[in-house]
């Protein structure tokens, strides 16, 4: 791997990295279902990498030969990539495993639970009764790994958008029952994809936006192209304790739009939050399908760390990587706690918004970045790290360790082609 430092201004190149003809290649409706051994393997696949991949994604991005302007609005394809050197296996990813049940996530409405052998869709998850119907549940849940003084729970929430909206906090324990659930109303509409959290608290990022549901209801437009976005307006961040009894906090910080969050953790008085930030809500022309995207034309999303300090009441955010970049993941052992290493999804282009085609690994502390790209023909999905280990010590006196220690997987699709490649692994020290 290549490693650069932080904000290196390389030049940029004459010609783009990419032709959007390939990136659409990528985009196009899978209109049947694949299940098939991959036979052709470049390289070695490690022998001790056991389990099952799951990927969950838009699939369908038209309704009976009529192409939608959004992939928001697109039907969900799960795939899965096993690894078992001994028989087909499962285990879990993007797509939660937890308590003994693979689900697939949406943040609209109920999980529903898949047969993890055969993908077979078996119904709606209701958690023993505690959703109820058309109940939302958030598509990206966090687990806390816990310590000796705390069980390893998945913490996950609901949003209820209205004008007054509803965040609904549960946490399950590892048997899947739910262990702990609280309500908190918030004024104004919130879409809220993601969240962070920490031994303490939930962080939400309330982006400035506004929904009209009438083009929606009405057939004319898809449910994303209905999203305004308010340049004026603070992004709202709402610290909710998980301890229900305690106060909920709000801050506000410079507008920004946010999907994903990496990793919080608590330091003194602050709460430390790494995101990746749209400088606003990266919309779709409605006259356009989404194959005609104008990268040019979007903003790009970039990682940054939030200071939230909860004595001042006040809100510092600084850029941690400029090139465009998304999806970010870390060590499972490090959700909640202290990190110095975060796996994004990344234009291979240093500036701009561009199609992700390369792998970056940030150190948030130091800046330094390494860089791998499957430019121009290749286009890399979200990175998910699996630890060599099951676990690494924790966060000792200055001395880190072990948390890029493991495999970072990606799907890639090489125009025309599509394949599955292990794109590096990081050795012992």
């Amino acid at each position: 791997m290549q490693t650069i430092p932080s904000q290196q201004n390389t030049s940029s190149c004459e010609s783009k990295p990419y032709k959007l003809e390939d990136w659409q290649g990528a985009n196009c409706s899978l209109n049947q279902e694949y299940d098939y051994w991959i036979e052709d393997v470049e390289g070695e696949i490690p022998t001790n990498l056991n389990g099952t991949l799951f990927r969950n994604g838009p699939g369908l991005l038209d309704i009976f030969g009529r192409e939608i302007h959004h992939p928001f609005d697109g039907d969900g394809m799960i795939c899965a990539v096993s690894f078992d050197l001994r028989k087909k296996n499962v285990a879990n990813t993007n797509i939660i495993y937890w308590g003994d049940k693979l689900l697939a996530l949406w943040e609209a409405s109920h999980p529903y639970r898949l047969d993890p052998n055969t993908l077979e869709t078996l119904g709606i998850e209701t958690l023993d009764g505690v959703l109820h119907k058309d109940s939302p549940f958030a598509a990206h849940p966090m687990i806390d790994p816990g310590d000796e003084t705390r069980e390893p729970r998945l913490v996950t929430f609901a949003i209820k958008p209205g004008p007054l909206t509803t965040i609904t906090v549960y946490e399950l324990n590892q048997t899947g029952k739910v262990v702990q659930q609280h309500d908190h109303k918030i004024p104004g509409f919130a879409f809220i994809h993601g969240f962070a959290i920490t031994p303490n608290y939930c962080l939400f990022f309330q982006n400035p936006v506004s929904f009209n549901p009438l083009p929606y209801v009405l057939g004319f437009r898809g449910a994303a192209e209905c999203i305004k976005f308010h340049r004026r307006s603070p992004t709202k961040i709402w610290l909710i304790p998980r301890d229900s009894s305690r106060e909920v906090q709000v801050l506000e910080t410079d507008p920004c739009f946010v999907f994903h969050h990496a990793n919080a953790f608590e330091e003194g008085d602050e709460l430390i939050v790494d995101s990746v930030c749209y400088e606003t809500f990266p919309g779709i022309d409605h006259n356009l399908n989404y194959q005609e995207i104008d990268f040019d034309t979007r903003p790009p999303a970039q990682l940054w760390r939030f200071h939230l300090n909860l004595k001042t009441k006040t809100a510092q955010r600084d850029l941690l990587v400029e090139r465009s970049c998304e999806f970010p993941f870390i060590h499972p052992d490090r959700i909640g706690q202290p990190h110095r290493c975060i796996f994004l999804a990344a234009a291979h282009q240093p500036q701009g918004d561009a199609p992700q085609q390369a792998i970056i690994k940030v150190d948030p502390e130091y800046g330094e970045q390494e860089f791998w790209s499957a430019a121009p023909k290749g286009f890399v999905g979200e990175p998910v790290f699996v630890p060599r280990t099951p676990h690494i010590p924790p966060y000792q006196g200055g001395i880190w360790g072990g948390e890029d220690d493991g495999w970072v997987l990606t799907l890639v699709f090489i125009a025309p082609d599509i394949i599955f490649r292990l794109i590096y692994h990081y050795p012992n020290p």
